[in-house]
């Protein structure tokens, strides 16, 4: 809603090596409410994060023994 420029940001590695990638802005549909703009865009950052997910598997495998 505040037209800030939305990117997908993905790190990867071990406290030894890191790597941070930073995709292509994201396009968001304006909204004429809070309600809306989330109904609108959420779905589209829910796959972005999906998508990475899927990609890199063994990087968030951790986070689901926290």
């Amino acid at each position: 809603m505040s037209g800030c420029v939305v990117l997908p940001m993905l790190c990867l590695g071990s406290l030894r090596s890191l790597t941070l990638e930073f995709g292509e802005p994201v396009a968001l549909a304006p909204g004429s409410s809070r309600g809306e703009f989330a109904a609108a865009n959420l779905p589209v950052l829910a796959r972005i994060l999906e998508d990475q997910i899927r990609a890199h598997p063994d990087q968030w495998e951790l986070w689901t023994k926290l």
